[in-house]
């Protein structure tokens, strides 16, 4: 009797009148910085605050502030023409080397950089008989990739610095 304290909210005030038990709860808060490289945004999820729930590289450094043992979502986002490669930072668990959304517990100061490329069209005419093989296949990582002139025109995509190698050979 004599106030409530309860909440967040320090100091709080009492006025003793009889005996009072008073329970403080602490909770350690961790940070995670996160850095987008390229065209894309990662959304995120449960930060002790309502805001942000995504970080762009406009944003670029993000940082969210998260209770100890909260499950932390990264979902990657790309823009047109751009794809996500990875994630890669510290204290992120499986996260670290992910190439889709993931989730990790946080007990720690943590990092991530979620890294877009952007995708280029590489548009293969085959005029005759013959035929131009291209390798390595684009995203999908798929076999070898072959066009014809049956297959004309043959349009691949490629994330940027990709090297290629094209093999043309007559029928």
């Amino acid at each position: 009797s004599g106030g409530t304290c309860s909440g967040d909210t320090s100091p709080c005030t009492l006025t003793i009148t009889g005996d009072v038990d008073v329970t403080a709860t602490f909770k350690r808060e961790w940070n995670l910085a996160i850095t987008v490289v390229g065209q894309g945004s990662v959304g995120i999820t449960a930060p002790i605050t309502a805001t942000p729930t995504s970080c762009t590289a406009a944003t670029t450094p993000c940082d969210v502030e998260y209770l100890n043992g909260t499950s932390v979502t990264l979902t990657p986002s790309p823009t047109s023409d751009w794809s996500f490669v990875d994630f890669s930072g510290t204290n992120i668990g499986a996260c670290d080397t992910a190439t889709a959304a993931c989730s990790f517990t946080i007990t720690n100061d943590a990092s991530v950089t979620a890294t877009f490329k952007r995708e280029w069209n590489l548009a293969i005419t085959v005029v005759g008989d013959g035929s131009v093989t291209v390798t390595p296949d684009p995203i999908t990582g798929a076999a070898d990739k072959t066009c014809t002139a049956a297959t004309t025109p043959c349009t691949i995509e490629y994330l940027n610095g990709t090297a290629l190698s094209l093999a043309a050979s007559a029928t």
